[in-house]
């Protein structure tokens, strides 16, 4: 049977679209695989978030059968964005939806998503009273995108170097979430090394073009630079050969290329910069 793609369209299904209620309810307790863990129950009132590209849900692709979604549960209004705003947890995303024009803070899971057949979009419309924001919509693009492209460090050099150290690094950057592209880093090997063995690493503080022309802004990034090599220089196995601080515009993309982001890019989202 085919898919009434340009039904779909015309109803206006996107990602970030939203489900109705009643719409979410029976997808919920129709899916062929049911996204909750042991002994978890979503609460009433919650909501299918399309999750797929925005493409992917209008194409004309007889190849593209499922959609993908995410129950997105409402919070207590006492509730905070806490550490699961603007994408810092690969794993939960709080947000607001926006329901006949009050914002709700809602909770969503990455491990409970699941897909529904695209068919349904042709025979149900998105709730006209329930809308995300461009900006959260950012934010969940973004963190939808993070539990597949996130650093990931091999485990004994993540070991090495310590959640404290992640921490401070993390806190020392937050000084210049408005100058900095990135921070970049590369490694000897990503395979698992002994204790006897030695981790040798490269990392760039990236600049943005205009904060490496400013000389008053340049001073406060040598300084980040500095702190960040203070931090990892004393770590056992961990061979720290040059933290550099470079303008975006002087990379090349050869360069570019031999380097991997650490992945603090929620320091943007938090700026309310786009990564």
């Amino acid at each position: 049977m085919a898919i009434d793609h340009k039904q779909i369209h015309e109803f206006g299904w996107l990602q970030g679209s939203i489900f109705s209620l009643a719409d979410s309810a029976e997808l919920i307790a129709s899916a062929h695989w049911h996204p909750l863990p042991e002994g978890h129950e979503l609460p009433a009132g919650t909501r299918l978030v399309i999750a797929s590209h925005s493409c992917d849900v209008v194409s004309p692709s007889a190849m593209e059968r499922y959609i993908e979604v995410c129950p997105a549960a409402p919070l207590p209004t006492q509730e905070t964005l806490g550490q699961f705003g603007y994408a810092r947890d690969p794993r939960r995303l709080r947000i607001a939806v926006n329901i006949e024009g009050q914002a709700v803070l809602h909770e969503l899971c990455a491990p409970m998503r699941f897909v529904v057949g695209r068919a349904v979009l042709a025979e149900r419309r998105p709730d006209p009273d329930a809308w995300i924001t461009e900006e959260d919509l950012d934010h969940y693009t973004f963190w939808l995108s993070a539990r597949v492209r996130r650093r990931s460090f091999p485990n004994a050099l993540d070991q090495r170097i310590g959640t404290d150290s992640h921490k401070r690094i993390r806190k020392t950057l937050s000084k210049v979430e408005s100058d900095i592209e990135a921070l970049l880093y590369s490694l000897s090997t990503e395979k698992e090394l002994g204790e006897e063995e030695t981790y040798r690493m490269r990392v760039i503080l990236l600049a943005k073009p205009e904060a490496a022309a400013n000389t008053a802004k340049l001073e406060v990034l040598e300084t980040v630079r500095d702190k960040i090599e203070e931090i990892l220089s004393d770590k056992p196995g961990v061979e720290v050969e040059v933290v550099d601080l470079a303008s975006s515009a002087r990379m090349s993309v050869a360069t570019a290329a031999s380097y991997k982001n650490w992945g603090f890019e929620d320091l943007s989202l938090e700026a309310d910069i786009k990564p």
